[in-house]
């Protein structure tokens, strides 16, 4: 596989190609591509920050437990 050629590969694997949309463009094998993504250290973005972002589930939330006086988890002991 020549330099030309992985760099083509690796421009359409960080534009978000599959790994079968590439194995079928450039004719080589699963295990091919993924050795090269492995040896070159290639990485795509990830999408989990930008999901995180402006999330609204735990809003005022202080923590800590609950309010002053809740007996919902008290227990009593018999004797």
């Amino acid at each position: 596989m020549t330099d030309e050629q992985l760099e083509k590969i690796k421009k359409d694997y960080m534009a978000g190609s599959t790994y079968k949309e590439l194995q079928n463009k450039y004719n080589i094998t699963p295990n091919e591509l993924k050795w090269n993504i492995q040896k070159n250290k290639w990485k795509r973005k990830s999408n989990r920050r930008k999901a995180q972002k402006g999330n609204k589930n735990a809003k005022n939330n202080k923590g800590g437990g609950a309010k002053q006086g809740n007996k919902n988890a008290v227990t009593t002991r018999r004797v």
